[in-house]
């Protein structure tokens, strides 16, 4: 059972219909508690992230506040919940029953993908199914992905990207799948896909993890720095370094 400590009218969401997120306290075999709001904007997580990662408390930002729980310290895995969502206005969602089907129909393709893109940045854990509970897919996720917010960006970007990937993508090399994979799912997700891919360039991707969070930072900066935000931030550096030889 997942017992949801949170509320979600609370938050002021960028994106507020589609495929939801929480991380999830596991407190039984089959019991958690969510440790934040299920939402479809993901950006809240990084929020989640760096006060984790770092101790230090965060204004609110956009009606999410967060205390220091220390509960990813040490761990080697998180447990992330995925649930489809409906407008936060309470206004149906027209896929919401596509996303919950795609859930428990194609969570092993999902997560087949998921291993190769961890196979690319040499993870020794994989993300695995723990269950499924009613319409929540349930991912123990390696630590290494709530390490930046900026990763968990876009590992959450990739859940909602790839939720629909087939077996066949699966065959390819993942910088093949980058190449031929189609977001024809949730369309909104394009632009921001398209930009996701730049992180894999050599130059970016060799620079990616040389990251140490800012320290005294606004909120809304954390909120906002997600992985488009490191792409920028990298791609600035490059060019200044280019431009200076």
């Amino acid at each position: 059972m997942i017992t949801n400590n949170f509320s979600r009218s609370i938050l002021s969401e960028g994106r507020c219909y589609g495929f939801g997120f929480s991380v999830l306290d596991k407190v039984s075999d089959t019991d958690f508690n969510t440790m934040m709001a299920f939402t479809c904007c993901k950006d809240y997580i990084n929020d989640f992230v760096y006060i984790e990662q770092t101790g230090e408390k965060l204004e609110k930002v956009y009606g999410f506040s967060h205390d220091y729980t220390g509960k990813l310290k040490d761990q080697e895995y998180f447990y992330l919940g995925i649930r489809p969502l409906h407008f936060a206005d309470t206004r149906p969602y027209a896929k919401f029953d596509k996303l919950s089907d795609l859930i428990k129909s194609n969570n092993s393709n999902l997560i087949t993908f998921l291993n190769k893109l961890e196979e690319l940045f040499k993870l020794e854990t994989f993300t695995i199914l723990d269950s499924i509970q009613e319409d929540v897919l349930i991912l123990k996720v390696p630590i290494f992905w709530a390490k930046f917010g900026f990763l968990i960006s876009l590992y959450t970007l990739y859940v909602r990207c790839f939720m629909n990937i087939t077996k066949e993508e699966l065959t390819e090399d993942i910088h093949e799948i980058f190449i031929n994979h189609k977001v024809n799912f949730m369309m909104e997700d394009n632009m921001l896909y398209e930009r996701s891919k730049k992180a894999f360039e050599v130059d970016i991707f060799n620079e990616l993890l040389n990251y140490k969070f800012p320290g005294k930072t606004n909120s809304h900066h954390i909120h906002n720095f997600g992985i488009s935000g490191r792409i920028s931030e990298i791609t600035k550096k490059l060019n200044k370094i280019e431009i200076t030889c």
